[in-house]
C-alpha cells in the first residue's frame, strides 16, 4: 500500500513486464500515459467487486476465517438496528468521490478513508483478502482528481445501455443483425409503442398506509422509495432530504414525508408524488 507509484516509463519497460502479458498497440500512440490515461472502473471494483467480497465474507458462514457465535452475531445485528437511523445508506468516501461539490475538497480525506479501510480490512479478514479489487480503492481518489466524479467516468452508463439493447434481442439466432434491424426500426418508425423505445420508469416499493396524504388522494398506493433514474428517494430519515428548486429559481431543501402513486385524471397515465416538508418547519 506504500509502495511508489508506478511511472509510465517503468510501466512500459523490462521491469515491469511481470504485470502485463504483451504490450499493447495503446503504447504507441504519442501522449497516452499507461498508468494514469485509463482510471479504474468503481461499478466493477467496489458495487461488483468489494462488495461482494464483503458479503461472502459475511453471510458465508463456511468460508469464513473469522466465525462469531450466533448470539454475538444477533448481539451485533440487535445494536446496528438501534443506530441505523442514524446512519446513510451512502459508503462516506464514495460519496465524497462521486460529487463535483466534494471530490476535489476532501479528496485527500478521501484517500485516508480509502487507505484506513483497506488496512483495517486485514486486521479483519486477513491478508487473503486484499485482491486487486480492493487495492485500487486506494487509487480511485486519483483518478477523480484526474478524470472528475466517479460516475464521469464509471461503466454504469453502458451496462444500462447494454440492458436496453438485450432486451431487444428475442432469442440466441443472429443477435448482431436483430439489434440493427431492431435499432433501425425505432429510429424510423416513430409510431412503434412506447413501450419498445428506451426508457425509465420510475420504481417504487416498500407499501405502506402510514400517510401523509392530501385531500383527494386518499386513493392513492403509499410506498416508502422511489427509484428514478439515478435518484433513489425514501421516507426514512437521513435518506429523505432533497433539494428542489422553485418556481422562482430559488431552492428550498425539504424532507420527504410520502411517495404515493396514482392514476392522473387527465391523461389517465401513472402519477408519482413525493410529499415534501420544508426543513424550516421541521427544526424547532
Amino acid at each position: 500500500m506504500d509502495a511508489a507509484l508506478r511511472l509510465p516509463d517503468d510501466f512500459l519497460s523490462d521491469k515491469s513486464q511481470d504485470y502485463y502479458l504483451f504490450r499493447s498497440i495503446l503504447a504507441d500512440i504519442d501522449g497516452v500515459d499507461m498508468v494514469k490515461d485509463f482510471p479504474s472502473d468503481y461499478m466493477h471494483i467496489c458495487c461488483l467487486g468489494v462488495m461482494k467480497k464483503l458479503l461472502h465474507h459475511w453471510l458465508n458462514r463456511e468460508t469464513v476465517y473469522h466465525l462469531i457465535s450466533h448470539d454475538t452475531l444477533d448481539e451485533f445485528t440487535r445494536r446496528l438496528l438501534l443506530i441505523r437511523r442514524f446512519i446513510p445508506n451512502d459508503c462516506a468516501p464514495m460519496k465524497i468521490l462521486s460529487s463535483a461539490k466534494t471530490c476535489y475538497k476532501y479528496n485527500t480525506f478521501a484517500i485516508h478513508l480509502m487507505r484506513h479501510f483497506v488496512s483495517e480490512s486485514v486486521k479483519l479478514y486477513g491478508g487473503h483478502f486484499i485482491t486487486f479489487n480492493v487495492h485500487c480503492l486506494i487509487h480511485l481518489p486519483l483518478d477523480v482528481l484526474r478524470f472528475d466524479p466517479l460516475d464521469y467516468f464509471s461503466c454504469f452508463p453502458f451496462e444500462n445501455f447494454l440492458y436496453l439493447l438485450k432486451r431487444l434481442i428475442r432469442n440466441s439466432s443472429n443477435p448482431l443483425a436483430q439489434l440493427v434491424k431492431r435499432l433501425s426500426e425505432l429510429s424510423n418508425c416513430p409510431s412503434i409503442p412506447s413501450s419498445l423505445h428506451f426508457s425509465l420508469v420510475p420504481i417504487v416499493s416498500r407499501p405502506h398506509e402510514n400517510g401523509p396524504l392530501l385531500e383527494g388522494l386518499d386513493h392513492f398506493e403509499q410506498f416508502q422509495t422511489l427509484i428514478y433514474k439515478s435518484w433513489r428517494i425514501t421516507i426514512r430519515p437521513t435518506n429523505n432530504i432533497v433539494q428542489l428548486e422553485l418556481d422562482d429559481k430559488s431552492t428550498a431543501v425539504v424532507a420527504i414525508e410520502n411517495i404515493i402513486r396514482g392514476e392522473a385524471e387527465e391523461d389517465g397515465g401513472e402519477r408519482y408524488v413525493a410529499f415534501p416538508l420544508l426543513m424550516e418547519n421541521k427544526i424547532e
